[in-house]
């Protein structure tokens, strides 16, 4: 598909985003026409601050879909034609912005796919959100409290994109097991998860059994490499 944007909308030589000037940034993913990053408040003189509590994360860009974990926007009236009024949904963020579904915990590292993200806390849990139309968010309509036996019983019944960062439930390959995330890796339509333990755990989608997964079928329950 070729590219909408016009020559003028281009950034040629990198250049500062003054919305962090007053931020240290930690973390940054650029995405499909999305960004993420952890950035913390940088440190005046004669104060001490807690990082631990100052840090968060922001997004910006595209928010179809979800991309940029800040809900739904947001429809505005459009009034700048005489006598008529015509509903307005904003299609970007172009300045970073608060994600504050992830403010209840600390985040250590982002990764953004082409539609989705993921992000790992300080805690080893895994957030995601975004596009969810292969899986890629792991956004099962089930009971997290089930074991993961019994989530198997219950075949996906919705594909719907995560607007709001969702907690992906405990790894593991049994409710005695919980595994605790290390590193993190958004792919196109794919998300793996290394844990402590040396485990790799992918999900997503499998395009048509391309071996993205590491499986012969397309998985959408958390898979276990061996």
């Amino acid at each position: 598909r070729r590219s909408t944007a016009k020559a003028e909308d281009n950034v040629l030589t990198p250049k500062r985003i003054e919305s962090f000037r007053s931020y240290k940034v930690l973390k940054v993913s650029c995405g499909g026409s999305f960004t993420i990053a952890i950035a913390t408040r940088k440190k005046r003189k004669g104060r001490s601050i807690d990082t631990h509590k100052q840090t968060s994360i922001y997004s910006w860009g595209l928010i179809a879909g979800g991309r940029l974990g800040n809900g739904q926007p947001n429809v505005e009236t459009d009034t700048s034609l005489l006598g008529t009024q015509k509903k307005k949904t904003p299609t970007f963020l172009p300045r970073p912005t608060l994600i504050s579904g992830l403010e209840h915990c600390q985040i250590t590292d982002v990764s953004t796919g082409s539609a989705h993200a993921l992000a790992l806390s300080a805690e080893g849990e895994v957030y995601a959100w975004g596009r969810n139309h292969e899986g890629q968010c792991c956004a099962l309509p089930v009971d997290p409290s089930l074991s993961n036996k019994e989530r198997n019983r219950y075949p996906p019944s919705i594909w719907d994109d995560v607007w709001i960062p969702r907690k992906v439930y405990t790894f593991g390959e049994d409710t005695s097991e919980n595994a605790v995330a290390c590193f993190i890796s958004a792919g196109g339509s794919q998300s793996a998860v290394l844990d402590t333990d040396g485990k790799v755990w992918i999900w997503g989608g499998g395009y048509h059994n391309s071996g993205s997964l590491g499986q012969e079928v397309k998985q959408t329950e958390r898979t276990l490499m061996s």
